[in-house]
């Protein structure tokens, strides 16, 4: 495992031992260890340039819906728009991956490389409804007689909205246990009905509406069984492993894209939590099994990870009312750094003035630090590369 501190972010690519990491990559994943970290925004700015400058990575991959991936690259791609990306992007989305996008797209404004903006997850919103219209718009053409459950559907899921996570969740538990398993039935039996029926489908639908009609349905079904796990999360009824059907999701959608776009390479910008190569354990309990373990023994896979030393971190505070996203973002107490961690030895590292070296295999790292509290991980394991920061401030782009 490679060990670099931010010093240096902008050259990474000219050190011999980063080269040799990322040399045959198709997919890398660059992490953080918490949202709306100013650093982090520049650090993934500078290797997301690297990586397509020196490496030809074509693709950037985000923690959102596939239809929320389209509108951002609209936007990005658009070099005759002067269109903030607040007018193409959620409160939330913007937050998350404002800077890098901004300044990612004035850096290749005079380029002739071309950069697509996919999102690989469900929507970081999880609410269902923008999926749930596109579904509702193409059924009545390809399949009108099941219109009725798509009605019923839409009537059940109405008030599952928000700005984020935390909003859609809780329009979620509002809803009868009854209405919550009749809402999973139904989509699951739809997309039953249409994988069964998919030589007529293909007949009705363009193959472009078909792949996006398949997968907003997909998509849908997975994001109720995200809201329950969730719902249970917050009421503290969580199964072991909650979290691991939203990463599965998102490994179908890497891999699909991959398969059909064979000449594309991906940069994943996800939380370190989703591109790592071990399960995610907090207090030695299973809360997920990552992306990244499923992508692990994929050709051409690395994780880059980042975390920080600093005492304090970027965290959400919720319920905030007054928010669009139902929470704020506020500086809280970091974890303390253990000894066994590999904020430990990045500080080490630090006093020694090195910038970059691999870490001996025989040392332990046995955590990482995840929001204001830690993973207990084997990070050598988990990770090909860490880039640490001293400190974790609030993003500018963060707008609540």
């Amino acid at each position: 495992m490679l060990l670099l501190n931010d010093s240096n972010v902008t050259d990474f690519s000219k050190k011999v031992s980063f080269r040799q990491v990322i040399e045959g990559a198709r997919v890398i994943g660059v992490g953080e260890s918490a949202h709306f970290v100013s650093e982090f925004s520049n650090i993934r700015m500078a290797l997301s340039r690297q990586l397509i400058d020196h490496f030809d990575f074509n693709v950037i991959g985000l923690e959102c819906s596939g239809l929320q991936g389209e509108k951002l690259n609209e936007w990005f791609n658009d070099n005759s728009s002067d269109s903030d990306i607040e007018n193409f992007s959620s409160p939330l989305s913007t937050a998350l991956y404002g800077t890098v996008l901004t300044e990612l797209k004035s850096y290749l404004r005079d380029s002739e490389k071309q950069i697509e903006i996919i999102g690989v997850d469900t929507p970081n919103t999880l609410s269902p409804l923008e999926d749930l219209k596109v579904l509702i718009k193409k059924s009545l053409k390809i399949d009108p007689i099941v219109a009725s459950q798509w009605a019923e559907l839409e009537k059940l899921l109405q008030g599952v909205s928000g700005g984020s996570a935390v909003n859609s969740s809780m329009g979620w538990t509002k809803l009868s246990e009854a209405d919550q398993n009749r809402a999973l039935s139904c989509v699951t039996r739809l997309r039953l009905r249409f994988e069964a029926l998919k030589p007529l489908f293909d007949e009705r639908l363009e193959n472009y509406n078909f792949f996006r009609y398949y997968r907003s349905l997909v998509t849908v079904q997975y994001t109720l069984e995200a809201l329950f796990g969730m719902s249970a999360l917050f009421d503290g009824t969580a199964l072991e492993g909650e979290t691991s059907v939203r990463d599965y999701f998102m490994v179908q959608s890497v891999k699909n894209y991959l398969n059909i776009n064979r000449e594309s390479k991906l940069i994943l910008l996800a939380h370190n939590n989703h591109i790592q190569k071990e399960p995610v354990v907090f207090s030695g309990e299973l809360a997920g099994i990552p992306m990244g373990q499923y992508m692990k023994d994929e050709p051409g896979y690395r994780s880059i990870a980042l975390t920080h030393l600093g005492n304090v971190v970027p965290e959400m505070d919720f319920p905030d009312d007054n928010s669009p996203v139902g929470f704020s973002v506020n500086q809280a107490p970091a974890a303390p750094i253990g000894e066994s961690s590999i904020e430990k030895h990045c500080m080490e590292a630090k006093e020694r003035e090195d910038d970059a070296f691999s870490m001996d295999v025989n040392v332990p790292v046995k955590s990482i630090r995840s929001q204001n509290a830690t993973v207990d991980v084997d990070v050598k394991k988990a990770f090909d590369v860490v880039v640490y920061s001293g400190n974790a401030t609030k993003d500018l782009m963060v707008g609540f």
